[in-house]
């Protein structure tokens, strides 16, 4: 497998379990960091502290960051998915575990399973199947992040994308406050400008059906339901035959 100077990176602005939530990933050349690091605190002098996030900022400032960032090429990616999507596909599971079950069961994990398939959805965006993505996504105190990235390690090699992400802080990993301004800005600006820059790319997707009963396993459940349906079929058609 290829593996590339192209590094990933990953973060996410907004509660994830309790309000609409923005992930923000950029592409980053790992040979230009220290030239574009250089350039960009020339340029934003008060954003050099590691606490400078992008929810921190004016509107109007943050614009100006992400135009520095389109200017400069840097691949940017936003998934917004609000609270009413998590609510309708937290129904929509436990509907069909029922219709396939007779019952009614907890989900485990429910909000890490759907922000894995989100996080691969992020990622995918100007990535190469087949090839090998280095890089980090912030550790997130509100979510179990090896729960989300075993997720999202099951469901991107399944389409043959290759994400080898470590979970850290954004103190020990410097590009991930620019993934931040990336998620803070499909909060913070104007959408139709977003939708305007060249290398921002600005999804507000709708989980995949398939995706769905992949991370919940549902597709086991269905598999398993044809299998008694085929065995009854099988029984029935011998009783009559004797």
């Amino acid at each position: 497998m290829e593996v590339n100077e192209y590094k990933k990176f990953l973060d996410v602005s907004g509660n994830i379990k309790n309000e609409d939530f923005y992930i923000g990933t950029i592409l980053f050349n790992e040979l230009y960091r220290k030239k574009f690091l250089e350039e960009f605190y020339k340029k934003f002098t008060e954003l050099k502290k590691y606490d400078a996030k992008g929810t921190t900022l004016k509107p109007s400032r943050l614009k100006e960051v992400i135009t520095f960032l389109n200017e400069k090429k840097i691949y940017m990616t936003c998934v917004c998915f609000t609270k009413q999507k998590i609510n309708d596909n937290e129904i929509l599971i436990k509907n069909k575990i029922k219709t396939l079950t007779g019952k009614d069961r907890p989900l485990s994990f429910f909000i890490e399973k759907i922000a894995g398939v989100l996080y691969y959805y992020a990622l995918r965006c100007q990535a190469k199947k087949n090839y090998c993505y280095d890089g980090a996504v912030c550790m997130e105190s509100q979510i179990k992040i090896a729960t989300v990235l075993n997720e999202l390690h099951k469901i991107s090699k399944r389409d043959r994308y290759h994400f080898k992400l470590y979970p850290t802080l954004r103190t020990s990993e410097h590009m991930l406050k620019f993934a931040d301004y990336v998620a803070s800005a499909g909060r913070k600006i104007d959408w139709t400008y977003l939708d305007s820059l060249k290398y921002f790319e600005l999804i507000r997707p709708d989980i995949d059906d398939f995706d769905l009963n992949h991370a919940f396993r549902i597709q086991k459940l269905i598999d398993i339901q044809k299998k008694k349906t085929n065995s009854s079929s099988t029984t029935k058609k011998f009783i009559k035959l004797n």
